[in-house]
């Protein structure tokens, strides 16, 4: 088997029964080992996420008031 394409999706909790998902995809090129790619797609995701946590769990929260 060879793998060629790999995605992660991500769900993350902004309480009041809200969610957001994030998806990112990628083509691997011939010998890149896809158990790292996973690994680099996740921190993609784990760090945008770090940079917006704070700001979407407060628009989800004002918007359920």
């Amino acid at each position: 088997m060879k793998v060629q394409v790999i995605h992660v999706t991500r769900k993350f909790n902004l309480g009041n029964y809200q969610t957001v998902d994030y998806h990112c995809e990628a083509s691997l090129d011939d010998g890149e080992n896809p158990i790292e790619a996973i690994k680099a797609l996740e921190q993609i995701i784990n760090d945008y996420w770090a940079g917006r946590t704070d700001k979407l769990v407060a628009i989800a929260r004002k918007e359920t008031v």
